[in-house]
């Protein structure tokens, strides 16, 4: 499991990976049903349902055919404190198994050597965090917001970033284990800030919406599969777009635009009319200094 924490510096973006003591390649068997014999053997539940991977989880197994004597593992390390309380009931405690998440196999095995699995039942969860050492992306200078997307189609997610000195998005292709290639650039307005990362035109591959405060416009970069073309300029006639949102306001089907214009003292609607297309900007008031938008119903209508 990895997540990515930002720290941006002039003219580099700071990576920070979350290792998180776990692995998600490391879980449970991919057999997700049971292994039952004949004689009945079987687990129907376990709960509670999730524990740390630092162990000390009490749990309850439930099945049929439990015997006493009968032992657990857990993702293959033996269960502690096993007590089979009758023949549909086994109560014990989890071991630790660091750099484990997510669904996990918990094997009853008889005295008899009969023995029946689930890896359906009990899932493994981070019980510490912590971050890998830091890695240095040179972006370009001054570096402010950024997306996540597969803007590629190859199965990996990819970086954005905005240099709002350069009017310019870079695009950093993913190896899919935290490393990014240097950046395609993507001309945008001036000061671009808010990236938002939406398939736009229905052909599967996601654009991008790019807010440029001080050239007071959105543009709009639909993806061609090999890069991204000719942007399409939306004018705010207002001053200092920043935030946005990508909504369907008018429950058209379409994706609307939404801009937080920061010295305007406005937000801009600019409703979808087609395939990555938007008409011309509608201005609703709101106090100055507004520079973020969300969209959301508050009032159930």
């Amino acid at each position: 499991m990895r997540t990515v924490n930002k720290l941006i510096g002039l003219g580099c973006l700071l990576l920070c990976f979350s290792v998180a003591q776990c692995d998600n390649t490391t879980t449970g068997t991919a057999d997700m049903g049971t292994a039952d014999l004949p004689s009945g053997l079987g687990i129907s539940g376990i709960a509670p349902a999730t524990g740390p991977n630092s162990g000390g989880t009490a749990i309850t197994i439930s099945g049929n055919g439990f015997q006493s004597g009968a032992t657990v593992t857990v993702a293959g390390v033996a269960c502690t404190g096993v007590t089979v309380a009758s023949s549909t009931s086994i109560t014990c405690t989890t071991p630790a198994k660091s750099m484990t998440c997510g669904p996990t196999a918990i094997v009853v095995t008889n005295p008899d050597s009969q023995t029946t699995m689930r890896s359906d039942l009990f899932a493994y969860q981070s019980g510490t965090l912590g971050f890998a050492a830091m890695t240095t992306l040179n972006t370009g200078a001054a570096p402010r917001h950024l997306a996540v997307d597969d803007w590629n189609s190859d199965g990996k997610l990819d970086l954005a970033v905005g240099l709002i000195t350069a009017g310019q998005v870079n695009i950093h292709n993913g190896d899919g284990i935290g490393n990014f290639a240097a950046g395609n650039p993507i001309s945008t307005g001036m000061q671009p800030r808010m990236i938002l990362s939406k398939d736009l035109n229905g052909d599967g591959k996601p654009d991008l919406v790019v807010a440029n405060q001080l050239s007071n416009n959105a543009t709009v970069h639909l993806n061609t599969g090999t890069g991204f073309g000719n942007p399409t300029t939306l004018s705010t006639n207002t001053m200092g777009p920043e935030g946005s949102v990508l909504t369907d306001l008018n429950n058209d089907g379409k994706l609307d635009l939404v801009t937080a214009n920061n010295t305007g003292g406005n937000v801009s609607i600019f409703l979808g009319t087609g395939p990555g297309t938007f008409a011309a900007a509608q201005n609703v008031t709101t106090a100055n200094g507004c520079q973020a938008v969300v969209a959301i119903d508050v009032n159930g209508v």
